[in-house]
């Protein structure tokens, strides 16, 4: 596990304000949700794919340096990995302030409204991000089918 980082640590090793990202997100969902959570980053996962726990009464989001992503998700560029990191925060914070592991309905649509919120439009309309809102759309959508 990463050890505890600076700010600036942190913002060197995801590429923009973090801190300030994770803050303006954070407080939009607990005014929304009416309690609060405590939140630790880590930049330690091994895979792109962002995961985050409760550690006690501290949700610990842990996300992949900006390099591990670059290698697994080579196409990529710059501005979507930060688009990707500012999505993950949002979806992570929403699974933890929910307390739930699947993308049920409230934390897809807690997601989609923080990124909304908290991304640019050019964030939004960027090929990654897209395709990230199809899949959490989709997610949600239960399976339908014939009962056996």
């Amino acid at each position: 596990m990463d050890e505890l980082l600076s700010q600036d640590d942190l913002r060197r090793k995801v590429g923009f304000d973090v801190d300030d990202y994770i803050r303006a997100v954070k407080t939009h969902v607990q005014e929304a949700m009416g309690h609060s959570v405590k939140i630790r980053i880590f930049i330690d996962h091994p895979s792109s794919q962002a995961m985050s726990k409760f550690n006690g009464p501290i949700l610990e989001i842990h996300m992949a340096p900006r390099e591990t992503i670059r290698a697994q998700k080579p196409g990529l560029t710059d501005e979507e990995i930060t688009a990707k990191y500012k999505a993950a925060i949002a979806e992570e914070i929403c699974h933890g302030i929910h307390h739930e592991t699947s993308h049920d309905e409230r934390v897809v649509s807690c997601t989609l409204r923080e990124m909304k919120e908290h991304m640019s439009p050019g964030e939004l309309g960027l090929p990654y991000i897209r395709e990230k809102v199809d899949r959490l759309q989709q997610a949600q959508m239960p399976v339908v089918g014939t009962p056996i």
